[in-house]
This record gives structure tokens, sequence and C-alpha cells, in this order.
């Protein structure tokens, strides 16, 4: 018998609590497809996509499509630190920034090596992420203003050039 309080003890208080830590905010955000260099000029990729985000103090996980397949994938970001204005700011090592401000609103920023100078000069653009899936309504957006990835391909398959 004090071979099993021992062992329920141990596993009650000594035995790490192995459990994922509890997310500070969830949820699924659209990428709009909008976005601003660091000069300020706009960005228009034509293109929009929405994914769950989970937001932790030391990470950040976007569960999303994996790329020319039905599978999911987590993609995981490590917490980096507070910028100037306060806002969180998520990293994965690659040239891709997530920033979180305090009403949990996200911003993606890509880093990227100056055309001219190389890695010398970092440019910078921020793409716009908003709250929900709204897919259809940037979609329908990217379709009016002429910018739908899906409106350039059948353009080139009517005419056989690329605008």
């Amino acid at each position: 018998m004090k071979t099993f309080f021992s062992i329920l003890l141990f596993l009650l208080f000594i035995y790490p609590n192995r459990q994922e830590p509890k997310p500070l905010y969830g949820g699924i955000f659209t990428e709009t497809g909008y976005g601003v260099t660091d000069q300020n000029r706009p960005l228009n990729s034509g293109m929009t996509r929405s994914y769950y985000v989970k937001i932790y103090e030391n990470k950040l996980v976007v569960t999303t499509q994996q790329y020319g397949s039905v599978n999911t994938i987590d993609i995981s970001y490590k917490f980096n630190g507070v910028d100037q204005y306060g806002n969180r700011i998520y990293t994965n090592g690659g040239s891709d920034s997530y920033y979180v401000d305090k009403h949990y609103d996200l911003r993606l920023v890509y880093a990227s090596p100056s055309m001219y100078y190389g890695y010398n000069v970092m440019e910078y653009s921020f793409w716009e992420i908003v709250k929900g899936d709204q897919r259809q309504k940037y979609e329908q957006m990217h379709r009016r203003d002429g910018s739908s990835v899906q409106m350039q391909v059948e353009l080139q398959q009517l005419t056989g050039e690329y605008y």
C-alpha cells in the first residue's frame, strides 16, 4: 500500500505536467492578398487563403492545408520579442513573421533581400490579415479589381499570354 501511495504522490506532485499550455487566443484568420511595402507602396498578390491560428506566450501555430495536398500541417513560429509598438513578434527562422497586437489581430511580414543590394539591404512587405473565414469576400474583391490569380490563369489559357 505504501508503494501505491508513493507512486500516486510522485504522479500528482513530482512528475512534470506535460499538457500543452492554454492558448492566449485561437481562431480562423484570412490573408486578404493586400499589403504594403516598407516604402508604403500598395501590394496585391491576387490570392487569399484562410487558416487556423493558435497564439501562445512562447509560440504561434498556423494549421493550414499543405500546398498540393489534402493534408493539413502545423507550422510553428517561435516568440521573438515585442516591438516598440507592443506587438508580439513570432518567427519561424524563415523570411516570414507574424506580428500580434493586444487585440490578437495579426499582420504577416515578409523580409527579403533587395533586388539591387542583396542581403546587405532587407526589404519588408506587410500583409493584411483579418479575423474569420473571409476568403469569398476577398476573392470577389480580387476578381473586381482584376488581380485574381484565377482570372490571370483563365486569361493565359484564352490568349496564350501571361499578364
